[in-house]
């Protein structure tokens, strides 16, 4: 709860506040950083220190593209898994939410985030599975898949019904390193760098990378890059984009003014009794 209050005061630039809700949570001494960021997200190592916050799935009950909601899974592994892969380690999938080149590239020297986060199809069949294929989806090509959630081989051998749709990976909603990375901002914005500086370096330090020494406003988007670095693909950075003010400049086709809101689904709307008015610009 504390950290889902900060991180609504992170986005409410009330600081202080922020800072005081997260603070809680790292003086209680109940988290800490894994040593390995490479295993954090396979299935065997949910619930370890850094959990703060999970969204627990089970494998057990399947369901169909007719019924979604009867799945006991998560769904997003299956989606993000690779089309028609035929091989080991992976599973079948339907390619959506690719990682991209952009992303690829922006990882510093060695960081061995960026292999945990990005994995490259066609260096990983070359040095694993030579001959082995897979095919295109609908969501496109980067080149890259999702390797935090991605439908495993062992997956996809429980026999459940369409087992490609489900996954009993757990959704990882909250992690220590992201509380650290938001309590290091809220603590920047209130001229505490070397607080701030020491958080971000917690989370440095685990990747095996050089630790930061900057201040002000460049400590500042040093937090904003080490947030991509460690929470890529962990559905943060759309939201960070929007709150820092720099989604115009980095998203494509990104409307100030409208796309900082979803629309509400009309169904919902009508369900209100018209009670309810549609975001700006959705009309």
């Amino acid at each position: 709860a504390l950290g889902l209050l900060g991180k609504v005061y992170l986005y409410q630039e009330k600081w202080s506040l922020a800072a005081g809700a997260l603070d809680q949570i790292i003086n209680s001494n109940y988290y800490a950083l894994t040593t390995d960021y490479t295993n954090i997200f396979l299935k065997e190592n949910e619930n370890n220190a850094e959990t703060v916050f999970d969204i627990e799935f089970s494998a057990d009950e399947g369901g169909s593209y007719g019924c979604l909601i009867c799945l006991e899974g998560n769904l997003t592994p299956g989606y993000q898994g690779i089309r028609q892969y035929d091989g080991p380690e992976y599973g079948d999938g339907n390619s959506y939410n690719l990682p991209t080149q952009d992303l690829f590239d922006s990882f510093e020297y060695q960081d061995p985030r960026r292999e945990a986060t990005c994995l490259h199809i066609d260096n990983y069949i070359a040095a694993n599975a030579p001959g082995t294929t897979y095919g295109v989806g609908a969501g496109g090509h980067t080149g890259f898949y999702n390797n935090k959630y991605i439908k495993s081989r062992d997956e996809m051998l429980n026999g459940i019904p369409d087992n490609d749709l489900t996954s009993g990976v757990n959704y990882r909603v909250i992690r220590y390193a992201d509380v650290l990375l938001m309590a290091a901002e809220a603590h920047n914005q209130l001229g505490d760098d070397a607080t701030a500086l020491g958080y971000l370096n917690q989370v440095r330090q685990r990747a095996g990378i050089f630790l930061r020494t900057s201040s002000g406003n460049d400590l500042y988007e040093h937090i904003l890059k080490e947030r991509r670095s460690e929470l890529s693909c962990e559905g943060h950075r759309f939201f960070d984009l929007v709150r820092t003010g720099k989604a115009a400049d980095e998203i494509v086709n990104f409307e100030t003014g409208k796309h900082e809101l979803f629309p509400i689904p009309q169904v919902e709307i009508d369900l209100a009794g018209g009670n309810w008015e549609q975001n700006p610009n959705y009309n």
